[in-house]
């Protein structure tokens, strides 16, 4: 399965490639409602490194094992040194305290004809659904360190 299709060809195929940062812009810019109420978040961080060097760029998102009212879907990319800090409402200022499925997304770049585009998925596919994950992740009411995720 092709993560973006051949049919967007161009300066439209490498748009695609800034899907996950429109994303995180658009997360971070106060796309909420002013009138509710934030849930508190509490800072989250750790490394994430796939076969031994870090996954510069990985995407992850926490996904809540019990819903959380009023609260944005927790999300980070890691940093080229393998850090990962996770947002929900502004930048870095963590997760909902909770339990949480962590999935994990890396398209690293590939050149096509001179243009950077997304290449596929590197990470293996049980990662990126939350039905199928092993990570787990526990936010509690303090800095939260993720032991360190190697894949």
């Amino acid at each position: 399965m092709k993560a973006f299709p051949s049919r967007f060809p161009g300066r439209f195929g490498g748009l695609l490639g800034l899907a996950p940062a429109i994303a995180i812009a658009t997360l971070l810019t106060g796309c909420s409602d002013p009138a509710v109420e934030r849930v508190p978040t509490y800072p989250v961080s750790g490394t994430l490194t796939h076969q031994g060097r870090p996954a510069t760029g990985a995407f992850v998102t926490l996904h809540p094992t019990t819903p959380l009212a009023n609260a944005p879907t927790p999300r980070g990319s890691v940093a080229p040194d393998g850090t990962l800090r996770v947002s929900t409402y502004t930048a870095n200022d963590g997760a909902p305290a909770g339990d949480y499925v962590m999935t994990v997304e890396w398209y690293k770049p590939t050149n096509q004809g001179g243009e950077l585009i997304p290449g596929p998925n590197v990470i293996p596919r049980k990662f990126a659904s939350p039905k199928t994950s092993q990570l787990r992740v526990s936010v509690v009411e303090r800095e939260n360190v993720i032991p360190a995720i190697r894949l």
